[in-house]
């Protein structure tokens, strides 16, 4: 089970199976990135222009991997746990989602069609937009990775996956502000 002990305002975070995240990003007139992190109990925790964010690694067998090349949240990719957690850790504790979220739980079927389902669209050219995305961060114990599967991205990339399992998911993930 995963469980988050608040200690001098960091987390102690051990591995759930999945792992939400909303997050937006902007370089138009200036770095912009924020964003929440949503656990399965419905847990929020909100980051804004984080210091020393780890970020994933993208996967170049993508088919639009190309396009990650303009802007590089727009794909899958993986994330060591260690990483992951750090910038959980960076975050502030939001408002618990137990009314819209807490009663959603994904099976392992859920997740295996999730880690093969694939993402199509095309860049939408409005670079000034930033981008918006909703994913999932799966769980890898044997080799104690986070596997990030876009669900959803809108902005400077219009991309969406084509699984019924991350259709339902976007419908309930709330909006980033």
């Amino acid at each position: 089970m995963f469980n988050l002990i608040p200690r001098r305002s960091k987390l102690d975070v051990e591995p759930q199976p999945y792992i939400l995240q909303n997050e937006f990003h902007s370089i138009a007139w200036g770095w912009e990135h924020n964003g929440c992190f949503i656990m399965p109990n419905g847990n929020r925790y909100h980051y804004k222009q984080p210091e020393d964010w780890k970020f994933y690694s993208v996967q170049p067998y993508e088919e639009h991997a190309p396009l990650s090349k303009v802007w590089g949240y727009e794909t899958n990719g993986e994330i060591q746990t260690d990483d992951l957690f750090h910038n959980i850790r960076l975050c502030k504790r939001g408002s618990i989602l137990n009314k819209i979220f807490g009663g959603i739980s994904l099976s392992q079927s859920d997740l295996e069609i999730l880690l093969k389902s694939k993402v199509v669209g095309e860049p939408s050219y409005y670079t000034d937009q930033g981008t918006r995305s909703k994913s999932i961060y799966i769980y890898d114990s044997r080799s104690d990775i986070y596997r990030r599967v876009l669900l959803k991205c809108t902005g400077i990339m219009e991309l969406v996956n084509t699984s019924q399992v991350a259709t339902s998911l976007i419908r309930k993930l709330p909006n980033i502000k």
